[in-house]
């Protein structure tokens, strides 16, 4: 079941979408399926509302926006049912989406056929093999009879190798069954451990303000969707229990972790940094380390391109309100470690996170889970007021060498000097960027043991 969406008015006008999903988020959140523009489609709230497909139908569900969600001019109250071709109005003046069911039947048009042109011409008939010789005319009849001894054999074989070609194809029909039964069953196996450990996440998740379950969710219900679809196709079933077995290990990971522990343990030592480089403000992310007020965060958050300190740097610690000017102290000179240490200018005791650990090889082998705390996309995400609120997001460790700890996850603008936490609730790392190319779904941060190695000496005490 697939849902086409045609944008026809907002910063994405003129845009068609389809989704093979049965879950489609809309939003100005950067994890939502269907994002709008932060800047231009301001009706649109973070979190807006959701379409949901079950069973051939598609709902439409109003998720607590500010503005509003309404179907054909009708304002959403709780959920409601789509037909093809209704129009979903974000806000009562933000963007207009046409809806259509794309897995409707469809007219016999000319698109029709001209689309199944464009999937291959029909299979052509095979023709019977041919078992028996032409009959003979009467005029040849005395030829057939005096060739018909040495033909014999000849048929004989024939037969045979016809035979045994009708075999091979039952029994390669046969095996290719079993193989099929066997792929299905293994894609169900896999997605029923898959649905176990998502419970068991939602269970660990409970009262922790996290944007990573509805990000597993969606993955599953996408998952579950294409094994229901394509699931029983050759071409398609390793790659989907590649897709499966690795979202699995993900999950299995962030379920040995208890991330509502680790909030509760650092979630208060981490900062809001807003640092003026060149003119420009920027947002980024922090953690204490001393009871007196040093902070780690990274290298470009308060050294500009052009290598000019920050003209103004404040921090807020998770939770707070009250803003609190720091200085930079000490900012890495290498290439490869993204790392920087300011101290808070204000006398007092503030927060720090549980440990940073030392030597991490072993706790961090491909496949682990690991937790992130900071401020991804920060000014366009709700906050309490005027304090500031963390995201948590799960992640699992895909790659590790001495100086590069690379994670799947997710990091946008903000997150920069966050910290990584392992099942101990120890730093083994401070998020700095990523690959451009994933979407900020392939996390880089610098390892905590090299970070351990740049503390001073008033710091070492928090190093495990």
């Amino acid at each position: 079941m697939s849902l086409e969406i045609h944008v026809l008015s907002g910063a994405k006008a003129g845009q068609k979408v389809r989704f093979d999903k049965s879950v489609i988020a809309l939003g100005r959140h950067p994890m939502s399926d269907l994002q709008f523009d932060p800047e231009r489609d301001l009706d649109v709230s973070t979190r807006h509302a959701e379409l949901r497909g079950v069973d051939g139908r598609w709902t439409v569900r109003d998720e607590g926006s500010t503005n509003g969600t309404f179907v054909n001019g009708v304002r959403v109250n709780g959920t409601v049912e789509l037909r093809s071709g209704d129009l979903v109005t974000l806000g009562q003046a933000g963007p207009q989406l046409a809806v259509h069911m794309a897995d409707a039947p469809a007219p016999a048009t000319r698109v029709s056929s001209q689309a199944q042109r464009a999937s291959g011409p029909p299979a052509t008939p095979v023709s019977a093999p041919l078992l028996h010789a032409p009959d003979r005319r009467p005029t040849v009849e005395r030829i057939a009879e005096a060739v018909s001894d040495q033909t014999r054999s000849i048929k004989q074989m024939l037969l045979v190798a016809t035979g045994v070609a009708v075999l091979g194809v039952a029994i390669a029909f046969w095996l290719g069954n079993r193989e099929s039964e066997k792929q299905v069953q293994q894609m169900s196996d896999l997605l029923a451990q898959n649905q176990a450990t998502e419970s068991q996440l939602r269970a660990r998740l409970q009262g922790v303000d996290t944007a990573m379950f509805a990000s597993i969710r969606r993955s599953n219900d996408s998952l579950r969707k294409l094994a229901a679809r394509e699931g029983a196709a050759p071409e398609k079933a390793l790659e989907l229990r590649n897709a499966i077995t690795r979202n699995n290990i993900m999950q299995q990971g962030l379920a040995a972790l208890d991330p509502s522990a680790i909030s509760r343990r650092n979630d208060g030592a981490v900062a809001f940094l807003v640092s003026e480089l060149d003119g420009k403000p920027y947002g980024g992310t922090a953690f204490g380390v001393t009871a007196s007020g040093l902070l780690v965060t990274n290298r470009h958050n308060v050294k500009s391109e052009t290598g000019a300190a920050p003209s103004r740097l404040v921090i807020k610690f998770a939770n707070t309100a009250q803003w609190v000017p720091a200085h930079v102290v000490k900012v890495s000179e290498q290439d490869d470690m993204d790392v920087a240490l300011v101290q808070l200018d204000v006398p007092g005791t503030y927060p720090v996170v549980a440990g940073v650990s030392g030597p991490t090889s072993g706790s961090l082998q491909p496949g682990a889970g690991v937790v992130v705390i900071g401020f991804p996309h920060s000014l366009d995400l709700p906050m309490d007021g005027a304090k500031v609120n963390t995201t948590l997001q799960g992640g699992m460790v895909s790659k590790h060498i001495p100086s590069l700890l690379q994670i799947d996850s997710y990091a946008g603008h903000g997150s920069s000097g966050s910290p990584v936490f392992d099942s101990r609730g120890y730093v083994v790392g401070v998020v700095w960027g990523g690959a451009a190319e994933s979407g900020g779904k392939i996390v880089y941060a610098v390892p905590s043991d090299r970070l351990a190695e740049f503390l001073p000496a008033e710091a070492k005490g928090i190093v495990r």
